[in-house]
């Protein structure tokens, strides 16, 4: 779904309304569709994308050994944009 659905989904967004790029809000699957598809074709997704916004992403970092990790996964230490 990311390197086929989404986008030709960008591609029809981006034909209809003559923007070179989108900004994308996913939220769950929609986050995975995107992180997957920028991995596998990254010269794609930054020519087509300008923002993204993940909601819900399905992982967590809570339970990691990493110290960065626990920091960031701490919601009292990141700033409110």
């Amino acid at each position: 779904m990311g390197t086929k659905d989404l986008p030709a989904t960008i591609d029809h967004i981006t034909k209809a309304t003559g923007f070179e790029s989108v900004s994308y809000i996913g939220h769950s699957q929609g986050t995975t569709q995107l992180l997957a598809g920028a991995a596998l074709d990254p010269d794609y997704f930054n020519k087509k994308i300008n923002l993204a916004v993940f909601y819900a992403p399905p992982f967590s970092i809570k339970n990691s050994t990493s110290e960065s990790d626990r920091w960031a996964s701490n919601p009292h230490v990141l700033p409110i944009i």
